[in-house]
């Protein structure tokens, strides 16, 4: 960590006056920054991202697809925009239907997919763009996930709660018995 002026100057000797001591460092925090710098460079030089982003070879590659990446996005935007799909969408709880539509729609054109595609999933065809969309099937899966556990909560939760049964003829109608689970013959009168 770098020292404050007034460390600096406890550590330099006694004849030293205001202008020398604030030239001094001056040169300190200069080859102090210099110092991080290179620690820094030799602690990630050799990982993907340092390369990436400052290595004179690599940069302008990642920096070509970045721009391609981006163009390609705003033409998707663009192409959806012209063609009235982001009409009425807005980012309301109770329109997530249709923003994940909309995000379908973006997936398939980002993946190359063609405008009759894009028309087979407006005219509720899911079964042809689930195939092509990811972030459908994804959210089938998951939804398809949520109700098997739901239903494995359901069946265990039954199980582990008492039955409510109706006590048989010659009892009292008006009552319904709760038994324990797992005792399915009837409870002698009187309990």
């Amino acid at each position: 960590m770098i020292m404050s002026f007034k460390e600096f100057v406890m550590k330099q000797e006694d004849a030293i006056d205001e202008v020398e001591s604030v030239t001094r460092f001056k040169g300190y925090k200069v080859e102090f920054k210099k110092t991080q710098i290179n620690d820094f460079f030799v602690l990630h030089k050799e990982e993907e991202w340092f390369k990436d982003k400052y290595h004179p070879v690599d940069e302008p590659k990642r920096t070509k697809e970045v721009n391609k990446s981006i163009r390609s996005r705003l033409k998707v935007y663009l192409d959806l925009m012209e063609q009235g799909h982001l009409d009425n969408v807005s980012l309301d709880v109770g329109q997530q239907e249709q923003m994940l539509k909309l995000l379908d729609k973006v997936v398939i054109k980002l993946e190359g997919g063609t405008d009759d595609e894009v028309k087979e999933l407006d005219e509720g065809d899911n079964a042809a763009s689930e195939s092509e969309s990811p972030t459908k099937s994804s959210t089938s899966a998951s939804s398809a996930k949520k109700e098997e556990s739901s239903g494995k909560k359901e069946e265990k939760e039954g199980k582990e709660s008492p039955k409510k049964v109706k006590k048989e003829d010659g009892e009292d109608d008006d009552e319904d018995e709760l038994r324990p689970p797992g005792d399915d013959e009837p409870a002698p009168p009187g309990m």
